[in-house]
C-alpha cells in the first residue's frame, strides 16, 4: 500500500513548485496515492488563492480535474488500470499550469 502523507503542504513549505513536483513523481512511482496526491494539491491551491495570485481559478480548475479523477476511481475502483494515463495526463495538465503561472 502507499503513503497518503508523503509531503508537508503547510506555508512553511519551502518551495510549492518543487512540492508539486515531487508528489506527482512520488505518485508516479507508486509511493503515494492518488488521494493524497488531490489533498496535498489542495492544500497548494488553497495558499494560492489566500495569497490572491492572478488566475488562481485555472489552478483551482487544473485541480478540479484531478480530483474528478480521484472522485471516479473512488466510485468504482476497478477502473484504475483503464484510466491511469489519463490521470497522469491529468496531473501533468496540473503541473504545466502552475508553472506558467508560477513562471508569469
Amino acid at each position: 500500500m502507499t503513503s497518503d502523507n508523503p509531503h508537508d503542504p503547510s506555508p512553511e513549505s519551502p518551495d510549492l513548485h518543487t512540492l508539486i513536483l515531487e508528489v506527482a513523481d512520488d505518485y508516479d512511482h507508486g509511493r503515494t496515492s492518488l488521494h493524497a496526491l488531490v489533498t496535498v494539491y489542495e492544500s497548494i491551491v488553497d495558499k494560492y488563492e489566500h495569497e490572491q495570485h492572478d488566475r488562481h481559478e485555472d489552478l483551482r480548475w487544473a485541480w478540479g480535474q484531478i480530483e474528478i479523477m480521484n472522485a471516479l476511481r473512488h466510485n468504482d475502483p476497478s477502473r484504475a488500470p483503464q484510466d491511469e494515463a489519463e490521470v497522469c495526463e491529468t496531473i501533468d495538465g496540473f503541473v504545466t499550469t502552475f508553472q506558467s503561472l508560477h513562471s508569469a
